[in-house]
């Protein structure tokens, strides 16, 4: 009942069966990674006049924080390759203080989605990006570059809570997606000191929390509590419903779902309309929130076993290519590809026309076409 790999087979087989210059392959990489930043200039810009600032996880441009955290990840990713490109082609300190300014500025962003994987996985990609910046330095850089990129960070959240909080009330023409519209929503006819708009001390709070449930629900998950709960946990599996109460928790929200979909797996996978149950009495899972056991999901256990096998060989490949030489080319494909492999082993990644889905195949074609440019 899928179509869409057969469209992506008959598209990239072209795409890696053209051969390209290396100038031709520089300008397409270039080009890509400009359009990343413009779209973001582009799409916050439009948030800033249509999407008031009224619920704690900033959602952008999209209906949910998850999703605007994953696009915030490839527009950083986009900026950490034009910085090693600066930094390669030793350009001048302002090109590369606008350049480090964005980075801290995407930073912001995304600490604005209160979302624990997008954070989860811009530390990976920063901490990559920062040893790959002492490859190409070569010296002793990671520190001082960490410092810098956290200063940025640090000086450019203010600016962007006040563009997200007060830029929307001057223009007052708020926009709401499919079932967003309610009540509690910003309106037109709000003030803009009104009480629905989220302030500092209200996202500070859910930020705050959010990173302490996180450390409270590790601990209540320990391997002991684990194999006492085990019984009743593999209950609720069976069942497939949680209560309002056990859904607070997201540790076993996640063991829950992840339970259901393995055990659900087998060669040929699943049409879409056999997927999903219902995890609470109001609540549906309609994917595996996971990329790997979705794809296990949708087209059987040999296609994830492969999936996750490129992912691996590819990243290898990468990283070998950026400890001899590091260029804009090796981190940027290997960040690209890195987002929705890790972004994906907790949360939402893969839709098919999504940029994180194109951009994977786009990198693979440096590995499989052998392309060390």
């Amino acid at each position: 009942t899928y179509i869409w790999p057969l469209c992506y087979l008959l598209m990239f087989v072209c795409f890696y069966l053209t051969d390209f210059t290396k100038e031709e392959q520089n300008d397409m990489f270039q080009g890509m990674l400009d359009g990343i930043i413009l779209a973001f200039f582009m799409l916050q810009g439009w948030c800033f006049v249509f999407r008031p600032y009224d619920e704690v996880r900033y959602v952008g441009v999209y209906s949910n924080s998850n999703l605007n955290g994953l696009f915030y990840l490839e527009v950083l990713t986009a900026v950490f390759a034009k910085l090693v490109y600066v930094f390669r082609i030793q350009a001048n300190k302002w090109v590369k203080a606008y350049y480090w300014i964005g980075a801290g500025t995407v930073l912001s962003f995304i600490f604005l989605t209160i979302g624990r994987t997008a954070w989860l996985t811009a530390v990976v990609i920063g901490l990559i990006f920062l040893v790959s910046m002492q490859c190409l330095q070569k010296k002793r850089t990671l520190i001082k570059n960490g410092i810098i990129l956290v200063l940025c960070t640090c000086l450019t959240f203010p600016l962007c809570f006040g563009a997200v909080r007060y830029l929307p009330p001057v223009f007052h023409h708020p926009v709401w997606f499919w079932g967003e519209w309610e009540e509690t929503k910003v309106h037109s006819w709000d003030a803009w000191n009104s009480e629905k708009f989220v302030d500092i001390d209200e996202f500070m709070d859910a930020a705050v929390g959010r990173i302490a449930d996180s450390v409270g629900d590790l601990i209540a998950q320990s391997p002991l509590v684990l194999r006492v709960e085990a019984a009743e946990a593999d209950k609720r599996v069976k069942e497939a419903v949680l209560t309002h109460e056990q859904f607070q928790d997201s540790y076993l929200v996640r063991k829950t779902i992840y339970q259901h979909y393995l055990r659900h797996l087998n060669l040929w996978g699943h049409p879409y309309e056999e997927q999903g149950f219902q995890l609470t009495p109001t609540y549906w899972i309609g994917h595996a929130h996971n990329i790997y056991l979705q794809y296990g999901t949708d087209f059987g256990i040999p296609v994830m076993l492969l999936f996750a096998l490129l992912i691996v060989w590819a990243a290898v490949c990468l990283v070998g290519r950026i400890r001899r030489e590091c260029n804009e080319h090796r981190l940027g494909g290997l960040l690209f590809l890195l987002i929705p492999a890790v972004f994906g082993i907790l949360e939402y990644s893969w839709g098919v026309g999504s940029i994180t889905i194109f951009l994977l195949f786009v990198t693979w074609r440096k590995v499989i076409c052998n392309e060390e440019i």
